[in-house]
């Protein structure tokens, strides 16, 4: 091997990692750009005990033209076999029948994109609270 095609050989090597590195998160970026981020719970956040009779959950999505899938299910239960299954093409859906004293743990994904959101789990009070 001639000491020219050592030479390119070598910087081949040394530059390989670095420009894979810029091709993937060049194309992460453009991914999350015409498909969206997954979508965020926003309320009621993880943790939260909800006072109220009725439950209205929110997210934040940055794939508005998707419709979403709303999943329900009580703590320590299978997404894939849900209590609740809800299509909507809003960012947010309320349920006002749930069972008072339970946590119930909720995702939202994002057809389009097939992005799942994060889990987030929130306790119903036992308590009737009258406003």
């Amino acid at each position: 091997m001639s000491l020219t095609a050592k030479w390119i050989a070598a910087q081949v090597r040394r530059l390989a990692i670095p420009v894979l590195l810029i091709v993937y998160l060049t194309l992460k970026l453009v991914s999350a750009l015409i498909l969206g981020d997954a979508p965020e719970p926003q309320s009621p956040p993880d943790g939260y005990e909800v006072q109220t009779p009725e439950v209205r959950m929110v997210w934040h999505s940055t794939d508005w033209t998707s419709l979403f899938v709303v999943k329900i299910i009580e703590q320590g239960g299978d997404f894939d076999h849900p209590l609740l299954e809800k299509k909507t093409r809003s960012n947010s859906l309320s349920l006002p029948n749930l069972d008072r004293g339970r946590v119930y743990c909720w995702q939202v994904e994002a057809l389009k994109s097939g992005r799942m959101s994060r889990t987030a789990c929130f306790r119903l009070s036992p308590y009737r609270i009258v406003y």
